[in-house]
C-alpha cells in the first residue's frame, strides 16, 4: 500500500462536540485525494474527570484541550496579560493550578 499525503491540505474547521467528530471532519477532509483507498484521520487531545464541567467543559478539557486558556483564563489563573497564543508550558501550569486548587477545595 502506498501511503499518499494530501499537499497543501487546508486546516479543517474543528466544529464537531467529540474527538471522533472531528477526527471524521478531517477524513471526509482528504477523501477527495486522487488514488486513496483508505484515510487515517485523528483528533487528539486530553481529558482530566477531576475537572469535569470546569469553564464549561465536560469534558475538561476535551476537544478544547489547545483552546481553552483564553486570555481571561490565563491572566485569572498565571497573571499573564496577553493576547499571544498559549503555550503548552502555560497551558501545563494552568492544569496544575486547577488541580491544587481541586485537592484543596476536598480536603485531601
Amino acid at each position: 500500500m502506498k501511503l499518499v499525503q494530501p499537499e497543501n491540505l487546508a486546516d479543517v474547521d474543528e466544529t464537531g462536540d467529540t474527538f471522533m467528530a472531528n477526527a471524521r471532519l478531517k477524513a471526509e477532509q482528504c477523501a477527495p485525494v486522487p488514488g486513496s483507498q483508505w484515510i487515517l484521520a485523528e483528533d487528539s487531545g486530553f481529558v482530566v474527570n477531576a475537572l469535569a464541567k470546569k469553564y464549561g467543559l465536560d469534558p475538561f478539557p476535551g476537544i478544547k484541550s489547545n483552546r481553552w486558556l483564553t486570555p481571561e483564563i490565563r491572566k485569572a489563573l498565571l497573571g499573564v496579560s496577553s493576547d499571544t497564543p498559549t503555550t503548552e508550558e502555560e497551558r501545563n501550569k494552568s492544569i496544575i493550578a486547577l488541580l491544587k486548587d481541586t485537592k484543596d477545595r476536598l480536603g485531601a
